[in-house]
């Protein structure tokens, strides 16, 4: 009875009397006397503190007690505790952000505040238990009223958003498409739907008011475009501005014209209604249409979760109690207890099962914002079926609830977040059921980055046993927490491919790459697709490990590879300089460097969680044997050159197609990248370039040894050849452009190749694909002549083969064989240099531990120039996460600092000599800056001879330093690299090429 007196009220007082009479209500066993909340105890000390930032607020980290770089204490927390000794610094939080203090799950105890400090032993009580039972008995019937309310709040406010409509003068529509939407703005009707679909009541001629059209911000739509959509509805120019503005600010606004206008009906009926929204269809803009009674509806919403945040946040037991009718399923629809669920735009309706229980089903097509407006479902396909709950229905409809409300559910969320024990596991479940379908809408343009339920998930997803329990086989819907954030990212991309602009083919720009200018790219929003939150649960220990072992989630993770393998691709321009620079490469550059985040993300929870043993090369052998037969398929389907066969004759001089190895026969590709097609980012590759990075980056106690894995990865001659190939072509590409071959493609393409194989961009492109070459190279090393083999790739990939092992050969007569243009010629010479260094790279570059590493950048990095501590900290970010105490231990080891009032750390004497002419992270400029400087330093060292005029001769310094160290495995990779037949030979051809007269028919 008080459960249905309580929604029959809340439902009629005015909005803003709303939180009023859920306080009196709530207090029902003392006679409606809300001052007594006041009075309510808590069960338990407050041991969370929960604080939520807001914009400027300070907050502290430290290295100590932080479990990961997203925790944080507030400032006063922070002041209160004890961080004597620890690596502590603050910043300015962003909204939504919350205070970790007392969360033993991501802040160490002992570096808690003493307020939120757990004492030893100390056990918790059930918190509703506390309180007074014929309260709680009528608190928990408001509060089941409250949500019932809320819940019918949401439901109106997307039904808001459907695009089905009577016609207009009432009569049926000869149209029953999506797609009969006026384009031109001239006839048809608004949006007639398909009947299944639902409807949108405020569109009825007999609606409960005025007829109000709101647009809607998103991050697809310029300011001139709504500018200019606004003018199509007759707003003058300034209003149209100041609309405009408001959508940014606000998130939405009303479309309406001053005054009255001869040639349009009345502002806010359904005349003016329908043509508007024809307009604003036409354009894509996100839409809704409301009446004043939905607007006031949408008020007591914002109204009743404001108050139901402010009762969470005065006890504990009522916080547990909102908690559990948030999270228990909801009452079934019925008149005068709540509306039925059903959206078109969603693509969701709710049934009653047998047993009486409500859920969300996945309706066989959806409505969308842009075309193809009606679309099949793929979650009906799927057969997605959820639960349905308040907090089910509060993360799927997100998108389109209106800011206001958004925002104070979003900090009741965070409140209610508080309750470790019981809410953030429920709350993390419903996001788990919802998140297919939010990721769905975000990568169709519904959401802005900022402003979307995305912007929480980090709360939720670096909670270790949160993403643990997701994570364990048998979940309920989609499998588990890997399988459906990755498959959520993998229909981003294919939403992208499907939806790609209709942009006109000009020279230079293939049509296929079209793709790329979709806003998921242009503005990066597969991040909160799932890829950032991915990076979020490999933050919980042995989480990676899960994505391992689950091969569903295995093969999800290859197919969203395969998406992006070989994108952006590109010719070599001939004839005329290329007429339209495109800026495809830069979608496709982020999104590279997104993917490669995240692996290292993957790789660095995956070491933190090895254990010694056999088992982590298991693991790591099975990713590397997955994702070689990925590779396999993805090559096959987007071949760039017929295959070759190894497998008659000697060693390949100079990679005729076939060749001999001892034991075996190997498939390869001879491939011209002068002619052909390239792409310079290749996925699979980078992924198996960075796990060769960190297991050789790994400590010794881990158990990991990346030669055991490659020979527990069992891999053929076939395989090596195919993870070599793409990453060579890649460093071929680099030193072609660096020679000026490429230049007609224009300055973009220049500036892609930069970046590419520059800090510290190529921490995630160029050197894993070095560290790919010399994976596969040590699947060469079993093999009698494999090592030439390799080689021979090598020279091939680089066109320089002949050129450098058939040196009677003439220069000019083997590039005009390369290259059908005429302009570019001359190159073979810096190629053939280039691949030398790139040999020297191959077995030069090998991994190292973290602190030679460190040491490598540092001494470098000072040998071109002294530099400040900053400078010098900014020069092994190139690096993975360098430890301060290890930097700082480098630092004192090599450097001195100079005095002065700019002081600066500089080189001590002895170690001038570890430089390196051939160091892969300083650009050939900066290495004539080096060289030039190790020259004055010994020029300044040279001893004096004794007499007038006489000067002693320097002692002989080798040109080049002893090779630095490499873990224990790669060491058969610099002998087999360099002390092999074909490596003599390709040396032997330059000297004689460089010692050749010009003009005797071998010059260079």
């Amino acid at each position: 009875m008080l459960r249905r007196a309580s929604r029959a009220v809340l439902r009629a007082v005015a909005p803003t009397d709303a939180a009023a009479w859920l306080a009196g209500l709530l207090c029902y066993a003392y006679g409606g006397d809300a001052s007594r909340l006041d009075g309510l105890e808590n069960a338990n000390p407050k041991r969370y503190c929960g604080y939520v930032f807001q914009e400027g607020d300070i907050c502290w980290n430290c290295r100590t007690c932080e479990a990961d770089a997203t925790c944080v204490q507030c400032d006063a927390c922070f002041q209160a505790s004890d961080h004597e000794g620890h690596e502590v610094f603050f910043h300015k939080a962003s909204p939504n952000g919350c205070c970790d203090c007392g969360d033993e799950e991501a802040w160490a105890l002992a570096g808690c505040c003493p307020l939120h400090r757990r004492n030893e032993n100390e056990t918790l009580r059930d918190p509703v238990s506390a309180l007074d039972a014929a309260f709680a008995a009528a608190a928990r019937a408001v509060l089941e009223a409250a949500r019932d309310v809320l819940v019918d709040c949401v439901t109106d406010a997307v039904l808001c958003y459907e695009m089905s409509m009577p016609p207009p003068q009432g009569g049926r529509s000869r149209s029953n498409s999506v797609s009969s939407v006026g384009s031109n703005g001239e006839g048809g009707d608004a949006g007639e739907v398909d009947p299944r679909l639902a409807t949108n009541p405020h569109m009825l001629a007999e609606n409960d008011g005025r007829v109000h059209v709101f647009i809607h911000n998103d991050d697809w739509h310029t300011y001139d475009d709504i500018t200019t959509l606004l003018r199509n509805c007759f707003l003058r120019g300034q209003l149209a501005q100041q609309l405009t503005q408001r959508v940014d600010a606000e998130g939405q606004a009303e479309v309406h014209y001053n005054g009255d206008h001869p040639r349009l009906p009345p502002v806010r009926t359904l005349a003016y209604a329908r043509y508007c929204l024809r307009q604003i269809y036409s354009a894509g803009v996100i839409a809704s249409v409301a009446t004043d009674a939905q607007a006031r509806t949408a008020l007591t919403a914002r109204v009743l979760t404001e108050a139901m945040m402010d009762l969470a946040g005065r006890n504990d037991g009522l916080m547990r109690m909102i908690a559990e009718v948030l999270a228990a399923p909801n009452a079934t629809p019925a008149a005068g207890v709540r509306k039925a669920f059903k959206s078109g735009r969603l693509g969701l309706e709710e049934k009653v099962t047998g047993c009486g229980e409500p859920r969300l089903a996945a309706v066989e097509h959806i409505v969308r914002f842009r075309e193809p407006y009606l679309d099949m479902f793929w979650a009906h396909e799927e057969g997605l079926e959820i639960p349905s709950t308040a907090l089910v229905l509060l993360w799927v409809s997100d998108p389109l609830l209106p800011k206001s409300v958004r925002t104070a559910l979003h900090a009741l969320v965070m409140r209610l977040l508080a309750d470790t024990a019981y809410f953030r596991l429920k709350c993390a479940e419903a996001l788990f059921a919802a998140y297919p379908l939010l990721a769905d809408h975000y990568a169709h343009g519904v959401g802005v980055y900022g402003d979307s339920a995305f912007d929480i998930t980090v709360q939720i997803f670096t909670t270790p046993s949160v993403v643990e329990h997701l994570c364990r086989p048998g979940a309920e819907q989609g499998g588990t927490l890997m399988h459906v954030l990755l498959g959520s990212l993998r229909r981003a991309f294919q939403v992208a491919r499907r939806q790609a602009p209709l942009t006109v083919a000009l020279a230079g720009v293939p049509p296929e790459g079209n793709w790329l200018e979709h806003s998921l790219f242009l503005h990066s929003r597969y991040h909160n697709c799932g890829l950032s939150d991915l990076g979020h649960c490999f933050r919980a220990p042995g989480v990676s490990a899960f994505l391992l072992q689950d091969g569903n989630a295995l093969g999800e993770l290859m197919r969203v590879l395969a998406h992006l393998h070989l994108m952006d691709r590109f010719k070599r321009q001939v004839g005329s300089h290329v007429e339209y620079e495109n800026m495809h490469w830069v979608s496709a550059f982020n999104a590279s460097l997104a993917i490669g985040d995240f692996f290292i993300s993957f790789f660095k929870g995956l070491l933190d969680a090895a254990p010694g043993g056999d088992a982590p090369n298991a693991e790591w052998a099975r990713l590397l044997k997955q994702t070689v037969a990925a590779l396999h398929r993805a090559d096959t389907q987007e071949a760039l050159a017929p295959p070759q066969r190894w497998g008659g004759g000697d060693p390949p001089r100079p990679m005729p197609g076939r060749a001999e190895l001892a034991d075996s026969q190997a498939d390869y590709r001879k491939f011209n990248v002068l002619r052909g097609e390239n792409s310079i980012h290749i996925p699979f590759h980078r992924l198996v370039g960075l796990a060769t990075s960190a297991m050789g980056g790994a400590d010794a106690a881990r158990g990991l040894s990346v030669a055991d894995v490659v020979a527990s990865a069992n891999l053929g001659l076939s395989d090596v050849a195919l993870l070599c190939d793409l990453p060579l072509r890649n460093l071929a590409l680099s030193s072609l452009t660096a020679a000026h071959v490429f230049r007609r493609n224009g300055l973009q393409f220049e500036h892609m190749m930069a970046s590419y194989g520059r800090p510290p961009y190529c921490r995630l492109l160029r050197d894993p694909d070095v560290r790919c070459v010399q994976l596969a190279f040590l699947g060469l090393a079993p093999h009698a002549r494999g090592f030439e083999f390799g080689v021979g790739l090598i020279l091939d990939k680089f066109l320089v083969s002949r050129f450098l092992l058939e040196p009677a050969a003439s220069a000019k007569e083997l590039e005009v064989g390369l290259t059908e243009a005429a302009h570019g010629r001359g190159f073979l010479g810096q190629m053939g240099e280039s691949c030398l260094d790139t040999i020297i790279t191959v077995a030069t570059e090998l991994p190292a531990g973290l602190e030679a590493a460190v040491r490598r950048e540092v001494v470098h990095a000072l040998v071109e120039q002294d530099l400040p501590y900053s400078g010098l900290f900014k020069a092994t970010q190139v690096l993975d996460e360098v430890p301060e105490a290890l930097f700082a231990e480098v630092v004192g080891d090599v450097c001195e600092r100079t005095g002065g009032e700019r002081s600066v750390f500089c080189l001590k004497p002895e170690f001038w000599a570890s430089y390196d002419p051939s160091f892969w992270h300083l650009p050939r400029n900066r290495h004539e800056t080096a060289m030039q400087r190790v020259e004055s330093h010994y020029a300044r060292r040279k001893p004096k001879a004794k007499g007038k005029g006489k000067s002693k001769k320097a002692p002989p310094r080798p040109l080049a330093p002893p090779m630095p160290t490499c873990r224990s495995g790669f060491d058969a990779i610099r002998n087999g690299v360099l002390f092999n037949d074909v490596t003599f030979a390709a040396v032997r051809g330059a000297l004689v090429r460089a010692l050749t007269p010009r003009g005797a028919g071998a010059a260079a």
